[in-house]
């Protein structure tokens, strides 16, 4: 958890079947571009040791994921909804083509692999025996491209892939006759 409030949210998510909790509370987080948020992740991943490392398939969290991959030499899987452990591996699957394929990745166990999930994919359900919260240590960088402010654009439309469910419709085909008449 990173960015302001992050301890806040650390508290909640102990009630969810997590060991380590990593947090910082870093302003940087919040007020630069990308960077602090990619050196906090290769921190905590280079603690953990190799792991499958989850992020948001959203604009931000591709580019951190490319980021972070590149740091850790890891493999990516994008735009996850089933993650399955076969074999010893960790086997990602993804739909592509608008669904029309199924993809399925394994990554080996003994490196880093990332993997961008789609929103809501997974269900989050509370139970295990509470985390352990471990702050992160800030990083001595400096950075180069600052936030000035977010701009909140939006139509009041979610993306496809965000929808919980998805009604199509469309013209009737039942008439025999299609053509029409100028």
């Amino acid at each position: 958890m990173l960015g302001e409030g992050a301890g806040r949210l650390a508290e909640q998510l102990k009630n969810y079947p997590l060991d380590t909790i990593y947090v910082s509370e870093d302003r940087d987080v919040d007020t630069y571009l990308l960077d602090p948020s990619v050196d906090y992740l290769q921190s905590a991943a280079q603690i953990v040791g190799p792991s499958l490392i989850l992020i948001p398939n959203t604009l931000s969290g591709r580019d951190v994921a490319g980021r972070l991959m590149v740091r850790l030499g890891a493999g990516v899987v994008a735009d996850v909804v089933e993650v399955q452990i076969t074999g010893g591996e960790v086997v990602c699957v993804s739909p592509k083509l608008g669904g029309v394929l199924i993809t399925s990745c394994a990554l080996r166990p003994s490196e880093y692999g990332i993997a961008t999930v789609r929103p809501s994919a997974f269900a989050a359900a509370p139970g295990g025996p509470g985390a352990q919260i471990v702050s992160l240590e800030k990083p001595a960088k400096t950075y180069p491209a600052a936030i000035e402010r977010d701009v909140e654009e939006g139509a009041g439309e979610l993306a496809l892939e965000e929808a919980p469910v998805v009604v199509a419709g469309g013209r009737g085909l039942g008439a025999r006759n299609h053509s029409r008449r100028c």
